[in-house]
């Protein structure tokens, strides 16, 4: 009998750490979505004086960037910037997982692509107040992403809750250059100086809150300051403060891909997820 049980345990043992090599495999076969159809000539689409839904379209598919970034650079006359995304969206790219802590993963390009060397190119339309996500962190099977506030765009610098054991602090924005995959996000119909509010009020009471898990962190967004944060609770609290509540499922747990899928954002770029998603 004892070695009748000590055979279940080991046969169970074994079926729940092929399950978990088996879910872990999957989620690492979503690193990077590339473009599946041809590179265009989009020169003869930005030198038009107005654009159309169909050039807009097109922008998107050839770029990442959806008409609101269109648009902004545009007005901006950086049309080249435009066509080096176009590059760099095109692009092979070589990625690595690497193991964070026993069962956490985080994904990044590798080193010496042309991305992860791009430097400010890879995000030419960012402006302060964006929000940025990642997908490109699983635990196990489960993609867990990432999430960042654009605190200040002109000094390329972003407020994050990065992992356990760390507080939330600044962190250059070059960083999300070595993801492959991201969306930028940015709150619709909402002027400068509410955004420059929110940024704001981050900087001066979310910087070096303990990271803690989603579980615990507080929930009331009444309160100036927070005894925890996690990397999407930190980017809901400070809209929350101020009206937004960008938790679009309503649970009691904010994650990237909430903020993700809430209506209040707009997508400003995407660059590495598939497209279809993120219209």
């Amino acid at each position: 009998m004892k070695k009748r049980r000590l055979f279940l345990f080991f046969l169970l043992l074994g079926i729940l750490v092929t399950t978990a090599r088996w879910w872990t495999d999957c989620a690492e076969e979503q690193i990077h979505a590339a473009p599946m159809y041809e590179k265009k000539d989009i020169l003869p689409i930005l030198m038009k004086e107005k654009l159309t839904e169909e050039d807009y379209n097109t922008l998107f598919l050839q770029t990442g960037l959806a008409r609101v970034g269109v648009d902004q650079l545009i007005e901006e006359n950086r049309r080249r910037d435009i066509l080096r995304l176009q590059d760099l969206f095109f692009e092979d790219v070589d990625s690595i997982c690497e193991r964070y802590c026993v069962i956490v993963h985080t994904e990044r390009l590798c080193e010496g692509t042309e991305r992860a060397n791009s430097k400010r190119a890879f995000l030419p339309a960012v402006r302060t107040g964006d929000v940025l996500v990642t997908f490109n962190g699983h635990v196990l099977g489960w993609r867990c992403g990432h999430a960042a506030l654009v605190t200040d765009a002109k000094k390329g610098i972003t407020l994050e809750a990065v992992a356990m054991g760390r507080k939330s602090e600044f962190w250059p924005i070059e960083e999300w250059a070595t993801y492959p995959g991201f969306v930028q996000l940015r709150l619709k119909d909402t002027d400068e100086e509410t955004l420059k509010q929110i940024t704001t009020f981050a900087e001066e009471h979310l910087e070096k809150i303990p990271y803690r898990l989603p579980s615990l962190v507080q929930k009331d967004c009444s309160k100036e300051e927070v005894s925890g944060t996690h990397c999407a609770h930190l980017v809901w609290y400070a809209f929350a403060r101020y009206g937004y509540d960008l938790n679009s499922d309503g649970g009691h747990i904010v994650t990237p891909r909430d903020i993700f899928d809430s209506d209040l954002l707009e997508v400003v770029q995407v660059y590495g997820l598939p497209v279809e998603e993120c219209r």
